[in-house]
């Protein structure tokens, strides 16, 4: 959707888009009304809207709240305050009147990419924004990437690090300490208690800065971890963490879950557009390739942020299942369960729902061999037996069989 007050901006817009993508469909609108009803009652992959002239910061606001991808135009350069507010909003780009002629390949970058590279540049010009963590990091570029859900993996502007020799263990453990901690402020001393049990006072702080030195230029710049009156934090505006953020739109997932399941309740019968919650419950479980340095278990300082992160995937999973179930998508259902246990062949709560799903599906066979592969598994790796839930229904196909 195109809103412009001025109806040749919206014309351009059309021919462009139209001509360079016949099958897209377009709908414009001039007023902020016009443009509210259809935000309201429509889905878009993409919003264009005028910053002048319809309200454009309140159209910004509840284009976001439903999850649309925004670009902000403007006829002027965007003042500093613009930048600020199209950006603490939530507006994935901004782009200049003048430069129409070339929306489509600008549009197509915006569709592509999971955050706007042009941001970093202007956020980081002196006294343009403040030096706190902006609100909602979805639009920014991070110089370095953190990959810590299954196999760990650092990436530098775009490609992965790779190590020509080898790198002491310390400088990675300690940003894998930093991120388990959370991030921000963390003491030294609790680092070093993690990291150098044994050594006391000045060798302590002695390996700590050695480490953090070396951490640096591992990372190649000085900013990545800020160090200041004994505490450190892993900069933000530098590195982008994957736990952080799954646990970030987990979090978003799982607040529009219960307002779903509100309404709901308030209004039984009507039926809700479950579109935004669905697209952010399976971004989430995109970005969870497996536990939490799960090859680093041996430190105990990582098993309470992997239990976790754990438990907020399975929780995320067990709502979504019993969506799909209340709405007779059993088939997805059962392709989801089975995609989650190429995570967590472990989580027994998976087992019951490929059995329950094949049982529905008139698939007793499957669902005896998933109870099958459950106690072989569960016994090879834990030494127990599955739950008498688990048995409970293995008994239903049992019977059943007979």
């Amino acid at each position: 959707m195109a809103v412009d007050d001025e109806a040749d901006v919206l014309a351009v817009l059309e021919d462009e888009i139209l001509y360079s993508s016949p099958s897209c469909k377009l709908d414009k609108a001039t007023t902020y009304t016009e443009a509210a009803k259809l935000l309201e009652s429509r889905t878009y992959d993409l919003v264009i809207l005028d910053i002048m002239g319809v309200q454009g910061f309140d159209l910004l606001t509840l284009a976001v709240s439903r999850n649309f991808q925004v670009v902000m135009l403007t006829a002027h350069a965007l003042s500093p305050e613009a930048l600020r507010r199209s950006y603490e909003l939530r507006a994935r780009a901004y782009l200049p009147k003048d430069k129409l002629g070339e929306v489509v390949p600008f549009l197509e970058d915006v569709l592509n990419y999971d955050h706007f590279p042009g941001w970093r540049n202007l956020i980081l010009k002196p006294n343009l924004f403040s030096s706190s963590w902006p609100h909602h990091p979805e639009n920014w570029s991070w110089p370095l990437s953190v990959y810590t859900l299954g196999e760990f993996e650092l990436v530098k502007e775009g490609e992965p690090v790779r190590f020509l020799r080898k790198v002491k263990r310390k400088p990675l453990l300690l940003l894998k300490a930093l991120i388990a901690l959370g991030g921000k402020d963390v003491r030294e001393e609790r680092i070093a208690d993690m990291l150098w049990p044994e050594a006391e006072g000045d060798a302590a702080h002695s390996a700590f800065t050695t480490t953090l030195s070396r951490l640096r230029q591992l990372l190649g710049t000085e900013n990545a971890i800020k160090f200041q009156e004994g505490k450190a934090t892993l900069d933000p505006l530098t590195a982008w963490v994957d736990a952080w953020a799954f646990e970030r739109i987990h979090g978003q997932a799982e607040a529009l879950w219960t307002d779903k399941k509100r309404l709901a309740e308030e209004r039984p019968g009507q039926e809700d557009d479950m579109t935004e919650v669905v697209q952010l419950t399976e971004k989430a479980f995109s970005m969870y390739k497996g536990h939490f340095l799960s090859a680093d278990e041996e430190h105990f300082w990582t098993t309470s942020y992997r239990e976790r992160l754990r438990n907020k995937y399975l929780g995320l999973i067990r709502r979504f299942v019993e969506y799909l179930k209340e709405t007779d998508q059993w088939e997805k259902a059962l392709e989801f369960c089975q995609k989650a246990l190429e995570v967590d062949d472990l989580a027994e709560e998976l087992y019951q729902q490929i059995m329950v799903c094949f049982r529905q599906l008139n698939q007793n066979a499957q669902a005896i061999a998933a109870y099958q592969r459950c106690k072989e598994t569960l016994s090879s790796a834990l030494g127990i037996e599955p739950s008498p839930k688990t048995k409970a229904i293995y008994k239903t196909l049992t019977a059943s069989v007979k």
